[in-house]
């Protein structure tokens, strides 16, 4: 059996020969962690619901999990998960499949300018989505923090 340091030399010796970065990070981030765990809170209670009811397996499920969470408006920063990492609201497939008044009116250089405008407007994005989780307490200063504990 490998040891775990040669198996770590194997993944970074495969990253440099693929050149594929290798960023490393912490995951001792208390806040970021917290998010997850609520995170993973929701999506294993869904999947309980789920398969209690319809007997299938816990891996039938997780895909319609996923993507209730991931297309699903949080309060705190008033977007969803796939708004945040894409920048755009992610298209239903039965909007493909069926037609709809925006699957209708896409137009690709339409969107490929609008896109350019969003990269323009990104910080005031950014600006107003602290804003909000500012007046939504999902951030708190460290000296409310210090005065709570």
């Amino acid at each position: 059996m490998e040891s775990p340091a040669s198996s770590v030399a194997e993944f970074k010796e495969y990253c440099d020969d693929n050149s594929i970065e290798l960023c490393l990070t912490s995951i001792a981030h208390p806040q970021i962690n917290g998010q997850a765990e609520v995170a993973i809170r929701i999506i294993l209670d869904g999947l309980k619901k789920r398969v209690e009811r319809s007997r299938n397996t816990w891996v039938d499920e997780l895909l319609p999990i996923l993507w209730a969470y991931c297309t699903t408006c949080k309060v705190t920063t008033e977007a969803t998960p796939f708004m945040l990492a894409y920048g755009a609201e992610a298209v239903v497939p039965l909007e493909i499949s069926h037609g709809s008044p925006r699957i209708e009116a896409y137009e690709p250089e339409t969107k490929e300018e609008g896109m350019m405008l969003a990269l323009d407007l990104i910080d005031e994005d950014m600006k107003d989505m602290f804003l909000v989780l500012v007046v939504n307490g999902g951030i708190r200063s460290t000296n409310a923090r210090a005065s709570n504990e």
